[in-house]
């Protein structure tokens, strides 16, 4: 079978599949925090990063009302059901013992058989979890995240997902995807959460550090470190400020490596030329300045 076709099949039928799932879900039941008060016995319909739309009243009635609140409206949603979803419930407890390898199969079954939404989210969500734990699924980690991010484009957990997504790709050596996802991460951060932002900018930075690019990861930092206020914030200063400091002092270990290196190949270099005077090498060694020292070996390869 040609397997571009054997992939539009696959899809298709997913779709059929979610499709088919959407029109069953169910509102799940929940209590909603806000910074004034908790909004008890609450019938979710769904969280995104929009806001929460609910329900208040009897659930089965028509005169049920409907609500929502927006980001900074309420703090967070405590659900307090799971709809009884067998394989969500299995998969739960074999993750809770460890068993990451069995809990998997039935994570990906309460993706399809779930009826709140939430409870599907945490499915996909625990999924790729387990499957991160082996070093050879990084493939599995992200088709299924793929299809998350489909499902669920406006999902709450965007900032986790995408973070994974992006540490999977640095460690497969994907560092334009990464850089890609952790820039939308320092972009976004304001609404996915809190900390998206910080993860974001030092994700970028562990993406040029993996390249060897010190100089490249420092001006990245800079303009983002002078947003910060120590005083606000300080452990994200002080993180970035860190970090910028190890790269700052491993541009100059590089430096320093790299300018005695030249030295060692001069002096075998001078060896070899007749013209030189045995002592050039021992004076370019006293050399500080990179630039300097670049000047003294050109103008000496010259004679």
């Amino acid at each position: 079978m040609n397997m571009h076709l054997h992939h539009c099949r696959v899809f298709v039928l997913m779709a059929i599949i979610v499709v088919a799932q959407a029109a069953t879900m169910q509102l799940a039941p929940g209590n909603i925090v806000t910074t004034e008060k908790t909004i008890d016995n609450a019938w979710i319909e769904s969280e995104t990063t929009d806001g929460v739309k609910f329900f208040l009243g009897d659930v089965k009635s028509d005169k049920k009302v409907e609500s929502t609140r927006k980001p900074g409206q309420y703090q967070k949603v405590i659900y307090t059901g799971n709809g009884e979803d067998l394989s969500f419930m299995k998969a739960e407890n074999l993750y809770g013992k460890g068993k990451f390898d069995e809990a998997i199969e039935h994570y990906k079954k309460a993706t399809v058989s779930a009826r709140y939404h939430w409870v599907v989210e945490q499915a996909y969500r625990r999924a790729a979890e387990c499957l991160a734990h082996s070093a050879d699924k990084n493939e599995a980690v992200l088709s299924l995240l793929k299809e998350y991010l489909t499902r669920y484009q406006k999902n709450i957990h965007m900032a986790e997902v995408v973070l994974l997504r992006a540490r999977l790709g640095l460690a497969a050596g994907d560092f334009a995807g990464a850089t890609k996802d952790y820039q939308e991460m320092a972009k976004k951060g304001a609404v996915w959460s809190p900390t998206a932002e910080l993860d974001g900018m030092i994700g970028q930075r562990n993406v040029l550090i993996a390249q060897k690019k010190f100089t490249e990861s420092v001006a990245v930092l800079t303009p983002y470190l002078a947003t910060l206020k120590p005083d606000e914030n300080p452990d994200a200063f002080g993180k970035v400020a860190l970090a910028m400091a190890s790269d700052l002092a491993a541009e100059g270990n590089q430096v320093s490596a790299l300018m005695r290196s030249v030295v060692d190949q001069f002096d075998n270099y001078a060896k070899l030329n007749k013209k030189l005077p045995a002592e050039t090498a021992v004076q370019l060694a006293d050399f500080e300045e990179p630039g300097r020292l670049a000047d003294a070996v050109a103008a000496n390869i010259s004679v």
